[in-house]
């Protein structure tokens, strides 16, 4: 139990988490190798700025579209940083709470609750950012980025569906 407690909080974390403004145009073809990323450009991949001129350079955006992006993503960036210090606190105790001898189950649950709501919280942030993006852009721009998205996976090796359904186990 205490080992699907702490593997679901860390799948959670990793699929929410992430450096801010996750918002990634061919993410996984220019993330840099483990190791390579510049000095203070963060964990999760791109910089902001690196991920704005990315974009502007795919998607052919404006002077002034970059201006409001950049805005976007320096104003959520300050509502998100209280987020992202609690999950760095929350990361800490929950190793500290999976080390403490007697294992305490309720603290492990307590802090792993608190983390998906902060996790819940962060998802809102980059799906807002997402959604303020989108507003500002064309819709030539729009189908362009869509292209760019990389196809969602169907799931763990199921194969789909003839009918579009993905089929119960």
């Amino acid at each position: 139990m205490k080992r699907q407690i702490i593997i679901g909080s860390m799948l959670a974390a990793t699929l929410a988490g992430g450096s801010f403004g996750a918002w990634g145009v061919c993410a996984a073809a220019t993330r840099p190798a483990k190791g390579d990323r510049a000095c203070g450009e963060p964990r999760g991949g791109m910089s902001p700025e690196k991920r704005l001129a990315h974009m502007a350079k795919k998607l052919g955006l404006s002077d002034a579209q970059q201006g409001q992006i950049k805005a976007i993503f320096a104003a959520e960036r300050e509502k998100s940083k209280p987020l992202m210090e609690k999950m760095r606190d929350y990361r800490q105790q929950m190793r500290d709470a999976a080390k403490a001898t007697p294992f305490d189950e309720a603290a492990v649950r307590s802090v792993a609750t608190n983390r998906a709501q902060t996790e819940i919280e962060l998802a809102v942030s980059r799906a807002r950012v997402r959604n303020q993006i989108n507003a500002l852009l064309t819709p030539e721009q729009q189908a362009k980025l869509e292209k760019l998205r990389p196809p969602r996976k169907q799931g763990r090796g199921i194969p789909p569906h003839p009918d579009g359904e993905v089929p119960l186990p």
